[in-house]
């Protein structure tokens, strides 16, 4: 298969139904009580071939890295989407004329022809996320494993795209899954509603026009078949791994060629319960996303699975010095001028003992220090979700390794803005020592 063909054929079809949106939205523009579903007829195919246009430019720039398996699925696409391009160019062809024009469109039951091409947006954007996110895993992992040990902001801008990548795949399952309901639950429709036109408003039928009507009948038999496609191409490989895991995999030959392929009827209809049960659990649709990763790409497993990014998150932990022994029985202060204090947890076993460390250490701080011997102050855990320590409590509340904020009360506030905005402009100074303090 020849990649380059497959780019090609992409642009031809992604152009062609641009041409066709832009031939129907003139229909609808010059046809007054046009149905509206034809006007989303036409939003639908331009929202296809603006997708189409995006396949094209991931799959040029990255096409190394995916498989011959997602190749033929892409190509099968291609035939689908442009057989449904040419059913739509002879409805267009039938006439002129709103009379001609709403005869047409409701002879073909638009919102069964809405959920085929939805069903088959769904499917390639499900191609152009999965595609999308094996750049974006690669990408992540060559960073993972580079020589540098220091995380750059470029590293984390990655990591943030590949997360977000797999966001949106994950989300396009859901999607998907929503397009194939639709497609098993439409319904044809009856022949009171398609005959409901009156006689004056149904024009002579042309050779032109008994052409389409024969088209109009392999749409509305085509629902299961676009169901079973979409079903195959989105949800069979995470199907096939469950049986495989369960030991029911069969030998069947490959079957990539989804487009080419008669399903039965209920072959999807017998997996939606299933599925739905599948998609509910909170792993659900990544597991989907890693078997098509599995499946439509040259990733490894540890790629897939996120193993060095892991492995890498263990190597790199021991860039933060771990505690010693001696801090690990201490308690962290931060005063409300911004000092920072380390007490041993014999030196403040109780609220009394802290208390008298705190005033300590404010013995010789103008304008705030007042106000600290007199207690005006708040003593908070930061660990603790910002919790305020009473002084009955503080024994239980505070172990070895809390970190504590003391904050000034309201009356207190006004003085210690004015420490501040005076320490910064060098308007004083106290008359302890102003670096990191601690207490023995």
């Amino acid at each position: 298969m020849d990649p380059l063909s497959l780019i090609a054929s992409i642009a031809g079809i992604s152009q062609a139904g641009a041409s066709l949106s832009k031939a129907i939205y003139g229909l609808v523009s010059s046809a007054r009580g046009a149905l509206k579903e034809v006007a989303d007829i036409a939003r639908g195919i331009a929202d296809l071939s603006t997708i189409l246009r995006e396949l094209r430019r991931v799959l040029r720039e990255g096409i190394s890295l995916y498989s011959r398996k997602l190749l033929r699925h892409i190509r099968s696409a291609m035939k689908r989407i442009a057989k449904i391009h040419g059913s739509i160019s002879d409805l267009i062809d039938v006439g002129s004329g709103v009379g001609r024009l709403k005869w047409a469109f409701r002879r073909s039951n638009s919102v069964q022809l809405l959920s085929q091409i939805e069903a088959h947006k769904s499917a390639i954007n499900m191609v152009l996320q999965t595609m999308m996110l094996a750049v974006q895993i690669r990408l992540a992992n060559g960073l993972t494993l580079s020589d540098s040990r220091q995380e750059t902001v470029a590293e984390k801008e990655i990591t943030s795209d590949r997360d977000l990548a797999r966001h949106q795949a994950e989300i396009t399952v859901e999607s998907s899954f929503q397009s194939l309901r639709e497609l098993t639950t439409a319904a044809t429709p009856s022949t009171k509603e398609t005959d409901s036109s009156s006689e004056d408003e149904k024009p002579d039928l042309s050779a032109s026009t008994a052409r389409a009507q024969n088209q109009l009948i392999l749409w509305n038999a085509g629902q299961n078949d676009t169901a079973a496609w979409l079903y195959h191409t989105v949800f069979s490989p995470y199907a096939l791994s469950l049986e495989a895991d369960r030991g029911l995999g069969s030998d069947s030959p490959d079957d990539s060629e989804a487009g080419d392929l008669n399903y039965p009827a209920n072959s999807t209809d017998l997996q939606l319960a299933n599925l739905n049960t599948t998609l509910q659990k909170p792993s659900g649709c990544r597991e989907v996303v890693n078997e098509l990763l599995a499946e439509w790409t040259n990733l490894t497993e540890d790629e897939i699975q996120d193993v060095q990014s892991q492995k890498h998150a263990k190597e790199t932990a021991p860039l933060i010095p771990a505690m010693s022994e001696d801090e690990e029985e201490s308690i962290y202060l931060e005063d409300a001028v911004g000092r920072k204090f380390i007490f041993p947890c014999h030196k403040a076993k109780t609220w009394e003992d802290a208390n008298n460390l705190i005033k300590e250490a404010f013995l010789h701080v103008d304008v705030i220090g007042p106000h600290v011997m007199e207690g005006h102050f708040d003593l908070i855990l930061a660990n603790k979700n910002g919790i305020i320590v009473l002084p009955s409590l503080w024994s239980d509340l505070v172990k070895p390794g809390s970190r504590i904020e003391m904050r000034m009360d309201e009356a207190s506030a006004s003085a210690e803005f004015f420490f501040s905005r005076s320490a910064s402009c060098g308007q004083f100074r106290a008359r302890n020592d102003p670096g990191s303090n601690e207490v023995t």
